[in-house]
C-alpha cells in the first residue's frame, strides 16, 4: 500500500473554498420553506448555533498505520486507557482526532501473532512520528505522544 503525503500548504485552497462556500450558504437558512410538501413540518433552522456539548474541534490527527499480509492482534491504549483490541486483517489503519481535552496525548499500539512480516508507523497530520517492524508471530509495540 503506498500513501502520497501532500504538505499542509495544498490544503489551503480546498480548506478556503469549503469556508467561503459556507458562508454562503449560511445566507440560505433563513429563506422561507415554500418548496416543502403540503403538510411538512418545519424543522425551524438549517443550523443551530454550538452548544456546550458540541464535541471539541480537531488540532490534528494521529494516523496509525499497520502494514504487512494476513491477520494480526492489535491493542491500542490511548492516555492509560486500552481503547481497542481486536484481530484484524493487513493493512490496517486507525486515525484519533487530537483534541484539547486529550492533550498531552500519549498512545501504545501493540502488534502480535502476525501471519506476516509487518510494519507499524505513526504520523501526526500527514508527518511520519515513529515506525516499528517485525517478522512473522513476533511483537511490536509503537507508542509516542504529542502536545507534550
Amino acid at each position: 500500500m503506498t500513501h502520497v503525503r501532500q504538505p499542509l500548504a495544498s490544503y489551503a485552497r480546498p480548506v478556503a473554498l469549503i469556508g467561503a462556500l459556507a458562508a454562503a450558504l449560511s445566507g440560505c437558512a433563513g429563506a422561507p420553506a415554500s418548496d416543502a410538501p403540503a403538510g411538512a413540518a418545519s424543522s425551524g433552522p438549517a443550523s443551530a448555533p454550538p452548544s456546550a456539548s458540541a464535541e471539541p474541534s480537531a488540532l490534528g490527527e494521529v494516523e496509525l498505520e499497520v502494514s504487512g499480509e494476513g491477520e494480526a492482534e492489535l491493542a491500542l491504549t490511548l492516555n492509560g486507557e486500552e481503547t481497542l483490541a481486536e484481530t484484524a486483517g493487513l493493512p490496517w489503519t486507525h486515525t484519533i482526532a487530537v483534541t484539547e481535552d486529550l492533550l498531552p496525548l500519549e498512545w501504545e499500539l501493540t502488534v502480535s501473532g502476525s501471519t506476516g512480516d509487518v510494519v507499524a508507523e505513526a504520523f501526526f497530520d500527514g508527518e511520519p512520528l515513529t515506525s516499528s517492524a517485525g517478522s512473522p508471530g513476533s511483537d511490536i509495540t509503537l507508542s509516542g505522544s504529542v502536545g507534550d
